[in-house]
């Protein structure tokens, strides 16, 4: 399992739910062509992480969250400091212990150095 790889995977699946839901009628060809990349990204994704990740959609809430200045976008809770390198690595996926999201680290979003 690469950990960036899903992570990206992760993010896209976010955005096309979230594109999904916007839309007030079933049907649609935007619709489908958005259900059919989320079905199609689904399978790269550990069925551990994707269960997940469906729970975490079922309360309303995105599965993944950035962080800014070491606070989650999700919860706004402080991302503990034992966890930044962690997450500026990228190496594993980490969890914001708080709300329960996919931590990500992008630099341009304007996360400080731990």
């Amino acid at each position: 399992m690469d950990a960036k790889s899903v992570m990206q995977d992760l993010i896209r699946l976010n955005e096309l739910q979230d594109t999904i839901d916007s839309f007030k009628t079933p049907r649609g060809k935007k619709r489908k062509e958005a259900e059919a990349e989320a079905e199609s990204i689904r399978p790269n994704i550990p069925a551990f992480i994707l269960s997940h990740h469906d729970r975490i959609r079922k309360l309303g809430r995105k599965s993944t969250s950035n962080v800014v200045n070491w606070v989650c976008q999700s919860c706004f809770i402080a991302v503990p400091v034992g966890s930044r390198s962690r997450i500026m690595k990228g190496d594993d996926l980490n969890i914001c212990e708080n709300c329960g999201a996919y931590l990500y680290y992008s630099p341009q979003d304007g996360v400080t150095s731990p």
